[in-house]
């Protein structure tokens, strides 16, 4: 198994359904899949947020382990966001979007990094998303920096700096 950790026993995935022990006592646990994970959990929304939770982490260990580029990463990240357009207000939207952005920058897919930063701008655009928008306006000018826009890239970065301090 690589890094990400597919295929390993997975306790982590039993707690979360419910059927680790929870008086800390070791067992022996059998290997469990999303495949599996879902099938034990009812279906519905709250089923499909575990699941992001679930690979959200997997996909930030796998690149911790492979790079910002992991295939492993790539896959969750992918599947995250088809979950999360299913679930309202997702909470994880944020973080799959960032993390789905920071794989088209390594990979220099600034088309996809400027669509993925565009759709993270639509989502906080309300008064819940203040807190992400100096960091969304920042990744706009980082990709003007990469495409070789400096004067745009400043521009965005100083309206960026600004609004921290709104």
């Amino acid at each position: 198994p690589g890094p990400s950790g597919r295929g390993q026993p997975s306790r982590f995935l039993l707690e979360l359904a419910g059927e680790a022990p929870v008086d800390g006592q070791a067992r022996e646990l059998p290997p469990l899949t999303f495949s599996e994970l879902r099938a034990r959990l009812p279906a519905g929304r709250g089923r499909n947020q575990r699941e992001v939770e679930l690979r959200l982490q997997r996909g930030y260990l796998a690149t911790s382990a492979e790079g910002m580029s992991s295939p492993d990463a790539t896959l969750d990240y992918e599947r995250c966001l088809e979950l999360s357009l299913d679930i309202p207000n997702a909470p994880n939207m944020v973080s799959t979007l960032t993390a789905m952005w920071g794989h088209y920058v390594s990979r220099a897919d600034l088309p996809h990094a400027r669509q993925v930063t565009a759709t993270l701008q639509s989502l906080i655009s309300g008064d819940w998303g203040a807190f992400w928008r100096p960091q969304n306006i920042a990744s706009f000018a980082m990709i003007d920096w990469f495409e070789g826009d400096f004067n745009r890239a400043h521009e965005q970065l100083q309206v960026s700096i600004d609004s921290l301090f709104d």
